[in-house]
């Protein structure tokens, strides 16, 4: 446990304090280097690179990796981030009361040191437990509540609003097709824009909106979505869920008659399940 390093305080100073002496004439800038956070960052990126590319357990190993120096760093809400981030692995490998245990952890540190900033993080991080645990509608319920405050980021509520959308195949209450096309649709314009930074979240709002009306048979509508998903995805490089687009593109392509393209992507779909990734 990351807690051992208190055993370890005196020396720590000891050694802190012979930097102190022996920095003492350098610049003044060289006291806000900060090689711990720099190497937490970059485990952190690697692992988000590991969970993109469907490698869960190196995922974890690299985001246990930054957890440890966030907390040696004592970087309260990075640390907390990156617990989430291996909550979510664990759920995705299946380790429920694993996942479980660690979110209640964060969970109970995050409101001991009133972490305001990782609160909407933790409730997507229980949502996505509670469905795998197949209790809907708490989880539902759950996303409903945070997807609508406003002192949550606009990206953060737009996945929360399409994962809900996805787990469960329905419309929030007072939210018609037409509301949630909008959503989508400015989620792809803002990403466009340059207004919203994060790839992934507008990859997974097209590809969640692309399913949705091909479950309501509206192809042509799926069908423009699916070619902006395609663009969105070279970005993100969620390359795990190639497979998954080309599947959907090749039946909604079968329904609009497009033969040879439906042709096409199914043998796209397959080729990628038997291409492995080096």
């Amino acid at each position: 446990m990351a807690w051992k390093w208190f055993s370890k305080t005196l020396i720590n100073l000891i050694f802190i304090g012979a930097s102190i002496v022996g920095c003492s004439s350098s610049p003044k800038k060289s006291y806000t280097v900060n090689e711990l956070e720099k190497r937490a960052d970059e485990y952190l990126a690697v692992g988000d690179r590991f969970r993109l590319q469907g490698r869960p357990a190196d995922a974890l190993q690299y985001y246990r990796s930054a957890q440890n120096l966030y907390f040696k760093k004592w970087n309260p809400s990075k640390y907390t981030l990156s617990g989430m981030k291996e909550t979510t692995v664990l759920v995705v490998m299946g380790e429920l009361a694993s996942a479980k245990a660690r979110l209640d952890y964060f969970k109970n540190y995050s409101q001991s040191l009133n972490i305001t900033e990782m609160y909407a993080d933790i409730a997507l991080s229980e949502a996505m437990l509670l469905y795998a645990y197949e209790k809907r509608d708490e989880a539902t319920t759950l996303l409903d509540t945070w997807s609508k405050r406003e002192d949550v980021g606009l990206e953060k509520r737009q996945y929360m609003l399409f994962y809900r959308v996805w787990k469960t195949q329905q419309l929030p209450e007072n939210t018609s097709l037409k509301d949630l096309l909008h959503q989508a649709q400015s989620i792809i314009s803002g990403y466009s824009s340059g207004e919203l930074e994060n790839p992934e979240v507008a990859f997974f709002s097209a590809l969640v909106m692309a399913e949705f009306l091909e479950s309501n048979q509206e192809y042509e509508e799926a069908w423009t979505f699916l070619t902006q998903v395609v663009n969105i995805h070279r970005d993100a490089e969620v390359v795990i869920q190639w497979p998954r687009i080309f599947s959907a593109l090749s039946r909604v392509a079968t329904k609009l008659n497009k033969e040879e393209l439906a042709a096409f992507y199914l043998r796209m779909h397959e080729e990628q399940l038997r291409t492995p990734l080096q």
